[in-house]
């Protein structure tokens, strides 16, 4: 980083670096408040999510304001619920809770379903082929069955949220009647029922 002792003397600087950011479709600079009476800029010269790139350039007409949400959504940063609301009435986001990213229409705009599938993940249907087909070949461990199936979580979750994820689903199937479980803890291992 750089320290170049800039003053924004007309309260104009900050707005005119995210214009110029915005017409560039780059991200937009992060502010680091931190430290009492400095201010640290960070001004990114490549792109970070390409969705929101070419959200930028396929929607030239977004307000400045709706940009700094998306930028912080691609910055994977925490925006408030009713702004996620906004978003989301406009179709420019998916995903559950802060856990968010470009929506499917968006995607789909731009040509990166690929990505929308990373982000929101396969289907349940699909989850449960998966472990019904690792299943197949003989009872596993929880542990065991995510490594087969993980590639299929989305992207936007941590990896204990896809494991929360699996304990529900796998809790699903045995009330369905499709697995069970013997064991418990470490040495559970789950089975498909014949």
């Amino acid at each position: 980083m750089v320290n170049m002792y800039m003053i924004d003397t007309n309260s104009m600087g900050i707005p005119m670096i995210y214009n110029i950011q915005k017409a560039r479709c780059f991200p937009l600079p992060s502010y680091d408040l931190d430290v009492v009476n400095r201010v640290s800029v960070t001004v990114f010269g490549k792109v970070l999510d390409k969705n929101y790139t070419r959200l930028l350039h396929s929607n030239g007409n977004l307000d400045l304001k709706t940009v700094f949400l998306l930028d912080q959504v691609q910055k994977r940063k925490t925006i408030s619920k009713d702004d996620y609301k906004a978003l989301r009435k406009s179709g420019l986001v998916e995903g559950r809770y802060p856990a968010l990213y470009v929506s499917y229409k968006i995607a789909e705009a731009v040509g990166d379903k690929a990505g929308y599938v990373r982000n929101k993940g396969l289907d349940e249907k699909i989850l449960k082929e998966l472990i019904i087909s690792a299943l197949k070949n003989g009872s596993l461990k929880k542990a065991d069955i995510y490594e087969a199936v993980q590639h299929a979580f989305p992207d936007v979750l941590t990896e204990e949220k896809q494991y929360k994820k699996l304990s529900n689903l796998l809790q699903k199937m045995k009330k369905e009647g499709i697995v069970d479980v013997r064991g418990s803890a470490v040495h559970a291992e789950w089975f498909l029922i014949q």
